[in-house]
């Protein structure tokens, strides 16, 4: 081979190296910025965290008198738009600046959509709370929340969430979605009679015939949607 084509082919070399730094280059400066911004994200969720929770407990200051504890937020009952996307949200910065962190600490996509999690998981994060602040805190509840609180809702959430998705929230046929309800309040009448005069001391009314056909059916639905599952 000629110097000429050895110069060449060196020239080719150098010129496909560079090429392949600068790559390297832009690539570092990407994964250098999103690196950035998620420690910015996790930065805002840690400065969020302790307002939100002045916001609910306000100190009181010395001459003050103590006001009684604000009631606690019930999930499963709220009704106020604006509250439960707030409330939402402020779940949100804790799950991803605390819970995700710990073993089992991953969420099904559709977490929000299980009122029963969503309960849990506020309630969870109230006592994380509790435990890290000022004079109420302790080492000892901050241990009771690691050892038994958190390991039992993720338990709980784990087990509720099993074999879900948000893929299993669409809903074609109406048939799929059985509203919650509560059953057997057809003869409130009649029980509390039996219970206020004999306490358990006589067998219990026996159940109408209108019952009785609603929780027929109400078991041949349950079987039915088992064989459509399996």
């Amino acid at each position: 081979m000629s110097t000429e084509a050895r110069l060449a082919n060196l020239e080719r070399d150098v010129d496909r190296h560079e090429h392949d730094v600068k790559t390297l280059f832009r690539e570092a400066a990407e994964v250098k910025a999103e690196a950035g911004r998620g420690v910015a994200a996790a930065q805002q969720a840690l400065r969020i965290i302790p307002q939100l929770s002045n916001t609910r407990r306000a100190p009181q200051t010395s001459g003050e008198e103590e006001e009684a504890p604000a009631d606690a937020l019930v999930w499963l009952t709220i009704d106020d738009l604006g509250l439960a996307a707030e409330t939402l949200l402020e779940l949100e910065a804790w799950l991803g600046a605390v819970y995700v962190h710990y073993p089992n600490g991953e969420l099904k996509d559709c977490w929000r959509r299980h009122p029963a999690v969503v309960e849990e998981l506020l309630v969870l994060r109230d006592a994380h709370e509790s435990a890290w602040s000022g004079k109420a805190g302790s080492s000892t509840l901050r241990l009771d929340w690691h050892s038994r609180h958190r390991p039992d809702v993720a338990t709980r959430v784990e087990k509720t969430l099993d074999d879900c998705g948000i893929r299993h929230h669409v809903r074609t046929n109406p048939a799929d979605f059985t509203k919650p309800a509560l059953t057997g309040t057809d003869d409130v009448t009649a029980v509390a009679t039996w219970w206020a005069h004999t306490h358990g001391q006589t067998p219990d009314p026996t159940p109408t015939p209108a019952m009785l056909a609603e929780a027929r059916a109400r078991k041949d639905a349950e079987r039915q949607a088992h064989h459509q599952q399996y």
